[in-house]
């Protein structure tokens, strides 16, 4: 799983709540969301495919963790 998708995922979340959703915003420099979860006015936009999408990823990562943590030797 590509760290990059959570962390795109996060500067919409921020968006959503510290910038009334808006697409780009001045804080400590420039930060704009990525154009998959854009709308054409310039806020953000996601559709349910993609919280499906976020969903199943992060699921998929959830039980990556926890076969990586079943490997490990118990003492």
């Amino acid at each position: 799983m590509r760290i990059h998708f959570f962390q795109d995922l996060v500067t919409v979340r921020d968006s959503i709540i510290h910038h009334g959703a808006k697409a780009e915003w001045n804080g400590r420099g420039k930060t704009s969301i990525p154009a998959r979860y854009r709308s054409p006015y310039a806020e953000v936009e996601i559709s349910a495919d993609q919280i499906k999408e976020a969903v199943a990823k992060a699921v998929e990562q959830v039980k990556w963790y926890g076969e990586k943590l079943s490997a490990v030797p118990k003492k």
